[in-house]
């Protein structure tokens, strides 16, 4: 099998994750000024509700096959060997978990309400299923998943400008929301044997695996739970309105986090080959620089968001949403805690089999959110879900990276963290001012302002002699001039 590069990988899955998220970015604008705000924040609540089931049913799966898989995925009998057991597992869980759904929606009286929409955006846990989206990764084929992505995401968009125009269309936007999150899964099923034999299996050898694979899902249960119960509590607490304004700073917080998670996911396989292949030096030097490219481009974001927060979400949702703007910039003192943190856990406890210490520091988190939001939401308002995340991923990040360097797996990023610290900064001035000197011209302020921290950042970075940027200043430059 051909392995691309790393550099490769993360450009075009990073690509994929930007569309992802970029095209809903594009169409909540739209979305939130036909439908009305109590009306997106059902929809917002009603997903919360179903992301549970959705992870009952993954039971922490993917994560376990990614780092299994990869593993043996140059024998092809092997792994279609393993995929299957897998599939069929995955299969099972599927099954409980939409069942537990139905009983729950029948008996939960505060669910009727949102009943038709909990309906639709539950076909998500399905398809997230038959999709098998963990074999792809496994292969490392992220340049099919980045195309199919971009494919499905255009089609949603067709359909939500034909078929949702007033706020009576709420329905047709919740299918909307399913097809751009797992409609491109559906295209998975009819591709998956270009790497694996799929079919039903169900082996005593799966038995052994059931322990890490709880683990793994307990972790993802109490990580699902202290991201999502903000929205589940809110929307107890407080209004659909609430909720919605919420949502729309997560939106954006997303983005930027997942665009970053992009470096992590694209790097595990290749890390649990080193570590398969008993190649300790070259994971521990491999795993420190992408932690470094990490910090210099976590921290640049965290000011940008401070900065044009406010400015990105009123464009984005419009002045309705004014108050998602504040949110917005305390959720982004979350960011470094939160990408870092999952970086640590996915390619580096994960692979060295630290599955409990991940369940201890999700867990704790978990319990720490779900407190301070029961205490703070009634008196401070919408604002505390967003402290209580920031509060969360802090605690689970300093758990997680305490027990990953008890191997002393990271080194040399002091220097790197001081150099993006001042360049950041500096950059952070230049943003404000630029922003202040357009005043009310919000959008064209906006994109000044970002355009002038890109340049003034880079540049700061290239007078200090940053090792990390010098790096990969020098491999675009030699791609560039080669074209």
């Amino acid at each position: 099998m051909k392995k691309r590069s790393l550099t490769f990988n993360t450009i075009i899955y990073g690509f994929r994750t930007i569309i992802n998220f970029l095209f809903p970015l594009i169409t909540f604008p739209y979305a939130s000024r036909i439908l009305s705000v109590d009306s997106m924040g059902k929809v917002n609540f009603s997903a919360s509700i179903v992301s549970y089931f959705s992870l009952l049913a993954g039971l922490g799966i993917q994560t376990f096959a990614v780092r299994e898989g990869a593993k043996i995925r140059e024998d092809r009998k092997k792994t279609s060997e393993f995929a299957s057991e897998i599939f069929t597992l995955n299969l099972i869980t599927t099954l409980l978990a939409y069942a537990l759904f139905l009983l729950m929606l029948a008996c939960n009286e505060k669910w009727h309400e949102y009943t038709g929409i909990m309906l639709i955006i539950s076909l998500t846990v399905p398809l997230t299923t038959i999709g098998m989206e963990w074999v792809f990764t496994i292969y490392e084929d992220f340049f099919y998943i980045t195309v199919r992505s971009v494919i499905v995401q255009i089609a949603s968009i067709i359909f939500l400008f034909l078929f949702v125009k007033t706020d009576k269309d709420l329905y047709l936007y919740a299918v909307y929301t399913v097809f751009s999150a797992v409609g491109a899964n559906i295209l998975n099923v009819f591709l998956v044997h270009k790497h694996v034999d799929i079919r039903l299996h169900i082996s005593k050898k799966i038995l052994p695996c059931m322990k890490p694979i709880l683990i793994l899902f307990a972790s993802t249960a109490a990580c699902q739970v202290y991201l999502y119960s903000d929205t589940t509590i809110l929307g107890y607490l407080t209004s659909d309105a609430d909720v919605a304004k919420y949502n729309a700073a997560v939106k954006v917080y997303n983005l930027v986090k997942n665009v970053l998670l992009v470096i992590g996911t694209v790097s595990m396989p290749r890390l649990a080959g080193l570590l398969s292949d008993e190649n300790l030096d070259r994971y521990k030097g491999l795993f420190t620089k992408l932690f470094n490219v990490l910090i210099l481009l976590i921290v640049p974001c965290v000011v940008g968001l401070i900065v044009v927060g406010k400015n990105a979400v009123v464009i984005l949702a419009g002045a309705r949403y004014v108050q998602a703007g504040t949110i917005l910039q305390i959720l982004s003192l979350a960011v470094p805690a939160s990408i870092l943190g999952s970086f640590v856990a996915s390619a580096g406890l994960v692979l060295f089999g630290k599955e409990v210490l991940i369940l201890k520091a999700t867990i704790a988190a978990a319990l720490l959110n779900i407190v301070l939001n029961i205490i703070l939401i009634p008196s401070v308002g919408v604002e505390a879900a967003a402290i209580t995340t920031v509060l969360s991923e802090c605690l689970a990040f300093i758990i997680e990276y305490r027990g990953l360097q008890e191997k002393k797996i990271v080194s040399g990023i002091v220097k790197n963290m001081i150099q993006t610290g001042i360049a950041s900064a500096v950059m952070g001035i230049v943003c404000y001012g630029v922003l202040s000197c357009f005043g009310s011209s919000l959008i064209v302020g906006t994109a000044c302002s970002v355009a002038a921290g890109v340049v003034i950042y880079a540049l700061l970075l290239r007078l200090q002699r940053n090792q990390i940027f010098d790096e990969m200043y020098a491999k675009m430059k030699t791609k560039i001039v080669r074209k």
